[in-house]
């Protein structure tokens, strides 16, 4: 009998879960209603890798906030440009089989882990959450982005 004569048994499709994802990632605040609602950007979202920091992702941010909040983009870059961490921020690595999410502890929402093991498919995988002090923001950071951003200061929630 040729191997392709064999009859297969019935085998059902396997399902491929995407790999999980690692890398820097922002709070976003976007206009909602008669306030602001939270998402996490990561550097995916951003059309950047896993390995770019936090520096290098701050300018694309401000350009996503600009056209969420319908401001100039480049005055938001000439203002806050040095400023981010205006807005709260983490990173998830991946040194060996477990996924570590690395935080500041300063999270806007209540909840925000499993906002962050979603976007970075996180669910049903070993990780770790961390608090990383390179993760917390600088300050006179968020003071600069809320008076610019003409948005409160939003209090730390988690």
């Amino acid at each position: 009998m040729v191997a392709s004569d064999r009859e297969e048994p019935d085998r059902k499709p396997r399902l491929i879960r995407p790999a999980p994802l690692s890398g820097a990632w922002y709070w976003f605040p976007r206009p909602f209603e008669d306030g602001v609602q939270w998402t996490v950007m990561t550097c995916h979202d951003l059309g950047r890798s896993s390995e770019t920091g936090h520096v290098m992702l701050w300018p694309r941010v401000l350009e996503h906030l600009a056209a969420a909040w319908g401001r100039d983009g480049k005055a938001l870059v000439l203002r806050l440009g040095l400023h981010y961490t205006g807005l709260p921020r983490g990173r998830v690595s991946r040194p060996e089989k477990t996924s570590l999410i690395l935080h500041g502890k300063d999270a806007p929402i209540t909840g925000w882990e499993d906002l962050v093991i979603e976007r970075f498919r996180l669910s049903g995988r070993k990780f770790k959450i961390l608090f990383d002090e390179h993760e917390t923001q600088i300050p006179g950071h968020p003071e600069a982005f809320a008076a610019t951003m003409e948005l409160p200061l939003f209090p730390a929630k988690h």
